[in-house]
């Protein structure tokens, strides 16, 4: 019997840039979010043509600068306790 050759395999190349999609899942947040932090110009990205790719270094230190261990009200404006013990809110 003879044995079965191996087909020799390419090496696997990670990814340089993701699509938007994959940099939604990448940082857990939908396509609209994703969109708006790329419009605001706080998440860097490439355009190639009428693409917009993300380098995977890029979303890797915007999620390091938001990195906390504090609890910060992003809206102190708000009207009601956050708390779900004392939530007065009015209802809908």
């Amino acid at each position: 019997m003879r044995k079965k050759q191996e087909t020799p395999t390419a090496p696997t190349v990670p990814k340089a840039v993701l699509s938007t999609k994959d940099a939604a899942a990448y940082l857990s947040i939908s396509l609209p979010t994703l969109f708006r932090l790329t419009r605001s110009g706080e998440l860097p990205h490439l355009r190639i043509g009428r693409v917009i790719r993300y380098r995977v270094e890029d979303l890797d230190s915007f999620l390091a600068e938001r990195v906390t261990t504090k609890w910060e009200d992003f809206n102190p404006d708000r009207k009601w306790p956050v708390s779900s013990e004392t939530d007065k809110r009015p209802d809908r």
